[in-house]
């Protein structure tokens, strides 16, 4: 994985590999977010560092959305 290297133990490399697309509709002044679980092109994709203790935090919270939709019948 590119950038692992020089990931220490306190580290963690993601990888980037979505995209987010923002729809405006400048009549009702609104936005919709689309993410896609695809990038265009495979150099779109990126490796990201972050520390352990960014990781852990992002883990967290997206276990609290599984559940949270699992709630509301979204999953």
């Amino acid at each position: 994985m590119p950038g692992a290297s020089f990931a220490s133990r306190k580290q963690v490399v993601i990888v980037v590999n979505k995209k987010a697309i923002v729809y405006h509709d400048y009549a009702s002044h609104s936005a919709e977010l689309v993410v896609e679980d695809f990038c265009k092109t495979k150099s779109s994709t990126r490796s990201v560092v972050i520390t352990k203790g960014l990781a852990n935090i992002l883990t967290e919270h997206k276990r609290q959305q599984v559940e949270q939709m699992e709630k509301l019948g979204q999953v």
